[in-house]
């Protein structure tokens, strides 16, 4: 199964526990991001995680894409939905990095 189809950055099958980076993951995202809500290899690499069962069970679904999607979800939706975490971890990265630079 290639689940690459144009625009998809990466794919899990959770039934499988095998998460698959697609081209564009490495030639379009940075490793990690120098701004909130911005899409990074790392946040990518975290929204795929969720949907595996070994790290994360019941694993999350896609509920809401990007920052504005899952800010208008519910707090039952928001726990389940693998954004949430991504967009969590990348507001936390940024703004300990903006701590440490003084910002």
């Amino acid at each position: 199964m290639n689940g690459c189809s144009p625009g998809v950055l990466a794919y899990t099958l959770p039934d499988q526990n095998l998460i698959f980076n697609c081209p564009i993951y490495y030639s379009d995202l940075p490793a990690l991001a120098q701004s909130c809500y911005e899409q990074d290899q790392a946040t990518t690499t975290l929204h795929e995680m969720t949907h595996d069962s070994a790290v994360v069970s019941p694993f999350c679904d896609d509920l809401g894409y990007g920052y504005e999607d899952a800010t208008s979800l519910s707090a039952a939706q928001a726990i389940q939905n693998a954004d949430s975490y991504a967009l969590f971890a990348n507001g936390k990265l940024t703004l300990h990095l903006h701590d440490i630079a003084g910002l």
